[in-house]
This record gives C-alpha cells, structure tokens and sequence, in this order.
C-alpha cells in the first residue's frame, strides 16, 4: 500500500472558470470532446464554483490503496481519507477534462468525488477517459 508521503502532485485544476455547467457543456465540445449519456445527467446537477480555486490532484491506483482484488467505492474513499486524501468537488471532472488535453490514449480515470444519481437514481462519478479516440 502507498504511503501519503509517496504521493506526488499530479496536476493541479483551477475551478471557477466556467460558472455553469452549461458552460463546462460548450466548452468540453468545442474541445472535440464527447459527454456520454450519464456524464451530462450528473453534469446538469453538478455544483459549480462562482469564485477561482485551486485544486491539486492526485493519481491514485486501486491495488496503490492496497486492495488487489478490488473493492466497493466507499472502502476506496475511507481508505484515501485514512491517507490524508480528500474526495474532490464534481466539478473537478469537467475542469479536468478541458485541462487534460495530452492524455494518453486508453487511459480512464475516475474522479474520487460523492457520487452524484443520474436520471434512473443511480449513483456515478464522472470519468475522465481517452478510449480508441475519442476524449
């Protein structure tokens, strides 16, 4: 298991720069990005700041936080708050979105964030992913 003193900053994303999530809407598709179906559902209900902050991130693998096999979201996150992480504001995932623009191809990444219910009630997170092509 990774050690709080073995993670290093990531990236940092500033929040605030978009004040809607109709705006983070416009922006993430004049990047050429695509917003799946529950991604926009939590999209419209994700609260965005009014004043710029500062977040830094961490990259963080499931097996890092000691669980090889696997484990239910709320174990991840009380064992990242055990670390001295904290969970993420949601708009964390579209900020990080239009940021990241030179991520890998194949790479997925889950924002560790309270997850927000779509449509049907069901919780997600939003992802960050570059599959076969599309960002």
């Amino acid at each position: 298991m990774i050690k709080y003193s073995e993670l290093n900053l990531w990236k940092t994303v500033t929040l605030g720069l978009k004040k809607s999530p109709k705006d983070y809407r416009k922006a993430i598709k004049k990047d050429g990005c695509r917003i799946g179906d529950y991604a926009g559902q939590i999209l419209n209900k994700t609260e965005v700041s009014q004043t710029e902050v500062e977040v830094d991130l961490v990259v963080v693998t499931v097996g890092e936080l000691g669980f090889k096999d696997g484990a239910r979201r709320d174990v991840l996150y009380a064992r990242a708050i055990e670390l001295g992480l904290q969970l993420c504001p949601a708009e964390v995932g579209p900020a990080l979105r239009l940021l990241y623009k030179d991520q890998p191809r194949g790479e997925w990444l889950r924002i560790g964030m309270e997850p927000i219910t779509d449509s049907d009630g069901f919780p997600f997170v939003f992802g960050v992913d570059y599959d076969s092509d599309v960002r």
